[in-house]
């Protein structure tokens, strides 16, 4: 295909056809790219001469957590250059900047020699540091067919645009062959067949990812074998990276955490907002075993799901609109294309609602539920695998997942109107096809953006052939017990409980904070907690609490009540951390003597340490009961099946015991 104009085409582009160049969330695509192959751009020569470029901006725009630091120098119009031929200053794209520019699109058709790199520095003014890190994030590929001319484009423009684009031509390229024009242009390509291909896509501020250099991934891993890895992939992350970003994904992130030389290939997708368990390969023959496998219904799925309203246990069924965009369309009755969705509804309990310090945590968004003392936690088995399918399908059914700030606005619209979806249960009748065209717009125009972290719902175990291989993910995110048991601690509770709340709130950031705030925290947990421990007792003895007796009796020297105070909140937080550990490993298998005995060994003497609890405590005994039952195995001896589930039990009812007896020790 010759290319000898050289016009230029320039325009805001509506949402949608941006969507389809570059939402992989929406079209959920199983795509591995290769890497390699990517970044041999930086150093690929076009063998052409001239340049038509197609700038493309999403008129509707997109939130992005993370902007670049020189984002209004990256997304300087492209039609500009500088007088001396210097390049806007540079933020590098890696680990990930603090801003970002809006989303942009720029597609190049290229007729001059020289690498690709500094041919797109050249027409974009874009800084070569700047086009090179596109490029490793897989940003810069060749597309297959150039997107329509916008409305503005010159007569002239719109002759061009056709003679280069012209079907019967196109269809000789063997780079689209066996797709449609539609699909070759939505697709984009993905970096394939370069030599074939004259079009450029360059997404120049690519959807960003800043999650991932926050995971600690190695601790991720649920398993690892010679054929594939099984991560549990966290919230606010992407599978296998999205059109423009294969950079920040799960699994590159996952392959370098295990130090592996060949990168893992995405076999299944789960949203970016839903954690969980994922299938990685590690070859390529066994993505596609696996892919056969999904086709042929031998892996199952099971979900959690936290509903904000009670969901009825059994079947439910819908159909969704073949459309590849977000928000989902389902109905209830069959009509005809539609494609069938069905899970099933194993468990629904009630459950509270998450406290604001998960929420907080985990970047849960306020949708507007009107009532947050309860949710419902919800087991299902996923019968069909549509996406967005758990979410769409609970909220027709009025229980919205918590977070899920696309449809939970719309099941709130619906429940204050009812009839305002057009293929729910109180539908309307429409006098013609123009009428419910119009109510499926504004049905749409009720659904809200998607997720920016995450939503009440994990994918918590995955097997197949016949549960030969089967894993589960760890605890969600609203089940974290140290969060759970910080939110208990009520603030009106004497010294001892104000400092109890301190140290898991202490305990929590060390575990999950960045480094900065880890420094921080270790800095000044000790001295506040006294501060705070002193300020409680001066109140106390003005108000004649208790006496000057009492006073220098349980403090002695200046701050050392406080010290003591704080010594007693970090036993009880130290027990919490034990019993969570003993709990966590048997659920991780771990159940050799030599495994389990230690654990049971640290928390035995952590509930020893506690005053407050009387010698014939629960928890005490059974400890020392399952110790002296250790004591007898060898170390290389494990529990069986059974005795793994009572002592999960035991310490579970120990926990519990625990809990309920701190407030009166507290009073």
């Amino acid at each position: 295909m010759a290319i000898g104009a050289t016009t230029s085409f320039s325009s805001i582009f509506a949402s949608s056809i941006f969507s389809s160049l570059l939402s992989v969330s929406g079209s959920r695509r199983n795509f591995f790219i290769p890497i390699n192959l990517a970044r041999t751009l930086a150093s690929t020569h076009s063998p052409f001469k001239h340049i038509h470029k197609h700038h493309v901006v999403n008129a509707v725009g997109r939130n992005l957590s993370c902007e670049s630091t020189a984002s209004a120098d990256v997304s300087t119009s492209s039609s500009i250059l500088t007088s001396n031929n210097s390049y806007p200053p540079y933020g590098r794209l890696l680990p990930c900047p603090s801003q970002m520019g809006p989303p942009r699109v720029e597609h190049l058709v290229v007729s001059e020699g020289g690498p690709v790199l500094e041919f797109i520095s050249k027409s974009l003014n874009l800084p070569p540091l700047f086009v090179a890190d596109l490029i490793h994030f897989g940003a810069v590929f060749y597309a297959l067919v150039c997107p329509d001319p916008p409305q503005s484009a010159t007569p002239e423009q719109i002759k061009a645009f056709k003679k280069y684009t012209d079907p019967l031509l196109l269809r000789q390229r063997s780079s689209i062959k066996g797709k449609t024009i539609r699909e070759a242009q939505k697709h984009s390509a993905l970096l394939a067949l370069m030599s074939l291909l004259k079009l450029v896509l360059t997404c120049v501020h690519p959807k960003r990812f800043p999650r991932c250099y926050e995971i600690d991934w190695r601790s991720r891993i649920i398993a690892v074998t010679e054929s594939y890895v099984v991560l549990d992939k966290p919230a606010g992350t992407s599978v296998g990276g999205t059109t423009d970003n294969i950079e920040e994904s799960c699994a590159t992130f996952a392959t370098r955490a295990l130090g592996l030389q060949a990168p893992l290939r995405t076999t299944h997708q789960i949203d970016n907002c839903t954690e969980g368990c994922v299938v990685l390969a590690r070859t390529k023959e066994y993505c596609s075993v696996f892919h056969g496998k999904i086709r042929e219904k031998k892996v199952k799925k099971l979900y959690l799901a936290l509903a904000a309203a009670p969901v009825s246990i059994g079947v439910i069924t819908h159909y969704m609109r073949p459309v590849n965009i977000a928000p989902r369309l389902i109905s209830e009755d069959f009509i005809s294309g539609w494609r069938l969705c069905q899970l099933e509804v194993l468990e629904c309990r009630k459950v509270p609602w998450p406290n604001s310090i998960m929420e907080e945590k985990n970047n849960i968004e306020d949708c507007g539920w009107p009532t947050k003392d309860f949710a419902y936690e919800c087991k299902i088995n996923l019968l069909t695998g549509r996406t967005h399918q758990i979410r769409t399908q609970l909220a027709a059914c009025g229980a919205p997942l918590v977070g899920d700030s696309a449809y939970m606005p719309a099941a709130i619209a619906e429940a204050n109107c009812p009839g305002l979806n057009p293929f729910g249960k109180n539908k309307k009748e429409y006098t013609d096809d123009d009428a419910k065209a119009l109510a499926i717009e504004e049905w749409i125009a009720h659904h809200g953006k998607e997720p920016s972290v995450a939503i009440g719902l994990q994918a918590c175990h995955i097997s197949w052939d016949d549960g030969e291989h089967s894993y589960e993910a760890g605890s969600p995110w609203w089940s974290d017990k140290v969060l759970v048991l910080f939110a208990r601690v009520p603030s009106s509770s004497p010294i001892l409980f104000l400092n109890i709340k301190l140290i898991l709130y202490i305990r929590w950031r060390l575990s999950y904070g960045t480094t900065s705030e880890r420094e921080m925290y270790e800095n000044f947990a000790e001295l506040f907690a006294i501060i705070k421990a002193t300020e409680k007792l001066e109140k106390a003895y003005v108000r004649d609490i208790i006496s000057p007796a009492e006073s220098s009796s349980n403090c002695g020297a200046p701050g050392s009540c406080g010290y003591v105070i704080h010594y007693a909140a970090a036993i009880v937080a130290e027990c919490v951390q034990n019993f969570i550990t003993a709990m966590d490993s048997l659920k991780l298998n771990m159940v050799a003597v030599d495994q389990v005995h230690p654990l049971l060994s640290d928390l035995s003497a952590s509930l020893n340490k506690l005053s407050i609890l009387p010698p014939d405590f629960e928890g005490k005994t059974k400890m020392r009961e399952w110790i002296a039952r250790l004591s007898k195995m060898g170390a290389a001896d494990e529990l069986t099946e059974q005795q793994a589930r009572q002592l999960h039990f035991d310490l579970e009812s120990s926990y519990n015991s625990f809990m309920a007896a701190l407030p009166t020790a507290g009073t």
